[in-house]
């Protein structure tokens, strides 16, 4: 998310909508609609002005971040509604640490410029929706793409220019996909039993939550390097094989 250069520090008496706005780069607008949403909890009062606190600036940069991932509103609010009190912005925080990217920003193109990246043949049947599903894009309003998986939409602009047909590429795609999910939920898993049980034990302690953030922040590269390790020998052996074979 974009903040202003220039942090504008907590007072001893919090922060005032104008202030939070300066604070976060949202608009008082923005903040106050969260508010009614019931994604940010409601502001003290001191008379008759409201007054904001650092927890309200985390949770609003975490709500702000994560729909810069592609979470809705209705999901933050979902996540919101389940995490006990004190923990809700913990756990904002401890979901955001999941999806950060590794590195830049995911693209945004027009879905004209994304159709041609693809290399796609005239007669290629490829809508909007097959490459949602596929998990290469997110559409966004008036006609964009965000591209969330860079390095496999790159590859299936190769396979095109390859000549190898749109079936094919989709059957490849929507393998790997359903591979890759299955491997995300079972380091998920690992996180919540060992991780996030543990700590939602203790939801009143904000180092616990502080360490849990740090730990998914160190272990999802590490998943990440593990999974394409393990990829990588695997494709070795099976090019092996496969060389083998049709020589033979």
């Amino acid at each position: 998310m974009t903040a202003t250069a220039e942090p504008v520090p907590a007072a001893d008496d919090g922060y005032t909508v104008e202030a939070l706005a300066r604070r976060t780069g949202a608009t008082v607008r923005t903040i106050r609609w969260y508010q009614s949403e019931g994604l940010l909890p409601a502001p003290r009062r001191s008379g008759r002005v409201a007054l904001y606190d650092d927890d309200h600036v985390a949770r609003l940069e975490a709500i702000r971040e994560l729909q810069g991932h592609g979470l809705t509103l209705v999901a933050v609010r979902r996540l919101l509604d389940q995490a006990p009190g004190s923990a809700a912005t913990a756990a904002l925080a401890f979901v955001r640490s999941a999806v950060a990217d590794l590195g830049e920003d995911a693209e945004v193109v027009s879905a004209a410029e994304g159709l041609a990246r693809l290399n796609a043949a005239p007669d290629d049947e490829i809508t909007a929706g097959l490459l949602e599903e596929l998990g290469l894009v997110r559409l966004l309003d008036d006609d964009q793409w965000q591209i969330i998986a860079p390095a496999a939409f790159s590859a299936a602009a190769e396979l095109a220019a390859l000549g190898v047909p749109l079936e094919r590429r989709v059957q490849v795609t929507r393998l790997l996909q359903q591979h890759t999910q299955a491997m995300a939920e079972a380091v998920v898993e690992l996180f919540i039993d060992y991780l996030w049980r543990p700590a939602s034990d203790a939801t009143e302690n904000p180092e616990a939550w502080a360490a849990l953030e740090a730990a998914v922040r160190r272990l999802r590269p590490l998943a990440i390097t593990s999974v394409a390790g393990f990829f990588d020998a695997a494709l070795g052996r099976e090019a092996e094989t496969a060389a083998e074979r049709e020589l033979g």
